[in-house]
């Protein structure tokens, strides 16, 4: 990355990802790195290098257009990443957050993934059943460690075979994933017609070595179509950006307030994404609580009876009011008699009817983010130090 593009804030368009082999698998905080945590941890690792001072500036919003996921997605691998270590997240520039992995840029050994195969669907064929017929086919995109292991099969052959033998159990043990997991990620990839498989060398099993090819022909179609894409949605502006010399000074000062709207725009995009992902957080843990004692209140047979009971009195008194009123009087009282068993059953487990709702954290927006009534923004946003509102 030149100077220039540094300082104009151009996202990298290399067209590829590179995955070291040792992030895939690897534990971050004590459980294994999701697929989606990968992506952006190999997207800081590629156009960052902190030898050369050279920093990864992806908004939330370039982050979701190259890697394919949703913004929640990258707001919490980036919370994920920065928690354990794994990537320094610089902030003070207040417009594209600057990115930086804590590993050098030069040394580990991965895989290149076109970034085409993140984004674009594939149309998955159906699986015959033993009966004859045939499964729906899908229109998806790829998942993270399909487009590894395509990619993989690829770098084989580009350094000279004509196929790639390999066994579900070796690629598994590679990629430290499941042997059906692999499996199913190779099917997918079959069905999709981006990978041959030779009959002759297919096995079944981890003794016998399977022949895979890649299917280059779609690749390249696929890779031009991508092509066409940026350079229309890019126009003359990346032009205007590399030519600045020969620009007059109404252009330049036009392209510089292009460059700094951009900016603002990916700034507040990514302001507003960590805010619901801040309040969506605090929401979880509000509903998960009162899930977890609604759990231990409904092993217990006594509670669960009376809770079926009592919503099972709901619908009879509702009818009643309706067609039997001769019959209203008692079912409500029955209805107190069950509430009353809940309730005793409730303080025998040292649980409160309270603790079966939700505690938000705050009154005032029940950590939505918006006040109740008004509908305006809440005051009760904090995020971490080092984040900005």
């Amino acid at each position: 990355m030149s100077e220039r593009t540094a300082q104009l804030n151009i996202p990298e368009e290399s067209g590829w990802l590179f995955v070291p082999y040792s992030f895939i698998g690897a534990d971050v905080c004590g459980r294994k790195k999701p697929q989606a945590a990968l992506l952006v941890e190999s997207m800081v690792y590629s156009f960052s290098d902190p030898e050369n001072s050279r920093v990864c500036r992806q908004s939330y919003a370039d982050m979701r257009e190259r890697l394919g996921i949703c913004n929640d997605t990258v707001a919490r691998s980036i919370r994920l990443l920065t928690a354990c270590g794994a990537v320094e997240q610089d902030k003070s520039r207040k417009i594209c957050a600057e990115y930086s992995h804590s590993v050098p840029s030069r040394g580990l050994s991965g895989v290149e993934v076109p970034d085409f195969l993140l984004t674009e669907e594939f149309t998955i064929r159906g699986k015959k059943r033993r009966d004859g017929s045939v499964t729906p086919q899908r229109v998806r995109t790829l998942r993270p460690m399909e487009a590894v292991i395509l990619s993989e099969i690829r770098r084989a052959q580009k350094n000279g075979a004509k196929e790639y033998a390999t066994s579900d159990s070796r690629l598994a043990k590679q990629f430290r994933l499941n042997k059906s997991t692999v499996n199913e990620y190779i099917t997918a990839l079959i069905r999709s017609g981006l990978l041959y498989r030779a009959q002759e060398g297919r096995g079944c099993n981890g003794r016998y070595l399977s022949r895979y090819a890649v299917n280059e022909k779609l690749l390249r179609v696929l890779r031009k179509r991508k092509a066409r894409e940026n350079k229309q949605k890019q126009g003359k502006t990346r032009e205007t950006l590399f030519s600045a010399g020969k620009l007059t000074d109404d252009e330049r000062a036009r392209a510089t307030r292009e460059i700094a709207e951009r900016n603002a725009r990916n700034a507040a995009f990514d302001a507003r994404t960590e805010r619901e992902h801040w309040y969506a957080v605090r929401r979880q843990e509000a509903e998960n609580r009162a899930r977890r004692y609604l759990r231990i209140a409904e092993q217990d047979e006594a509670y669960s009876a009376a809770q079926k009971a009592v919503k099972r009195l709901d619908i009879a008194i509702a009818k009643a009011e309706v067609f039997r009123l001769p019959d209203l009087e008692a079912l409500r009282q029955e209805r107190l008699e069950q509430c009353a068993v809940r309730a005793r059953r409730l303080a025998a487990l040292h649980i409160g009817e309270e603790d079966l709702r939700p505690a938000w954290h705050c009154k005032k927006c029940e950590d939505t983010g918006f006040e109740i009534g008004t509908g305006r923004p809440c005051s009760c946003y904090s995020p971490p130090k080092g984040d900005d509102a």
